[in-house]
Parts: structure tokens; C-alpha cells; sequence
């Protein structure tokens, strides 16, 4: 009895195992996604202004498959039967972006371009002029 318990126990236990192994893979799989994009903050002068931006974007998976590269839900491009693929685009923005690769539906890695401004907006933009 004490011998048939141990082993249940043990059987449990190597499950449990197995099943954190293939959650670790599964895991590991997914951070060996690489996904480089420049630059990573695009700055104007103002505030609202549109911002030009040289998109340059790499990335990188262990296995081949189908992918694409989406920014803000539009699709920019799709790779089939690949493990690697490079993408250059220049991109009118004024507001941060989030650049996305995927693999159907699933997000596999994402990172964003910041929009940045030096100064406030002016208030008017007619000249004054003062007398006295």
C-alpha cells in the first residue's frame, strides 16, 4: 500500500514536471523572438506637427513560418516560410506608435516609437505688433 502510494506520488509529481517544462518552452520560444526597430522617438518642433521617420525594422524567430508587421492595426508587411525578415518604410507620424509582429493573430513581440516635441504650441500664431 505504502509502495503503490509513493509511486501515485512520483506520478504526479513527473506530470506536474512535464507540464511546467512545456510551459517553460513554449515560453522560451517566445523570447528568443527578436524584433529591432529604429529609431525608437521621433521629435519635432511643436506639438501636432508631423514627424518623418526613416522605419527601419529587423526581426528574428527560431523557427520558419508566416509573419507580419503591423503598426497600429495596418498591416505593413507579411512574410511566408521565413525565420528572418527586414523592412525599411518611410512613415509620416504625430502621435507614438506601436510596431507589432505576428504570427496569425498572436502578437509575438511589439515595441513602440516615441513622439516627442520641443516646444508648446503657440497660442497664435499672427504676429503682434506694439506701438509704445
Amino acid at each position: 500500500m505504502k509502495k503503490l502510494l509513493l509511486t501515485l506520488k512520483y506520478t504526479g509529481f513527473m506530470a506536474i514536471l512535464a507540464v511546467v517544462n512545456s510551459l517553460n518552452a513554449a515560453e522560451s520560444n517566445t523570447s528568443a523572438v527578436q524584433l529591432r526597430v529604429s529609431p525608437k522617438q521621433c521629435t519635432t518642433l511643436e506639438k501636432g506637427q508631423d514627424c518623418y521617420v526613416n522605419l527601419k525594422v529587423s526581426w528574428q524567430t527560431p523557427t520558419k513560418g508566416d509573419f507580419c508587421l503591423n503598426m497600429q492595426q495596418q498591416q505593413l508587411r507579411c512574410w511566408h516560410d521565413q525565420s528572418a525578415g527586414v523592412f525599411e518604410q518611410e512613415l509620416i507620424i504625430n502621435n507614438p506608435v506601436s510596431i507589432n509582429l505576428l504570427d496569425g493573430d498572436k502578437v509575438l513581440q511589439s515595441t513602440a516609437i516615441k513622439y516627442a516635441w520641443l516646444y508648446k504650441n503657440r497660442i497664435s500664431k499672427t504676429v503682434r505688433w506694439r506701438m509704445f
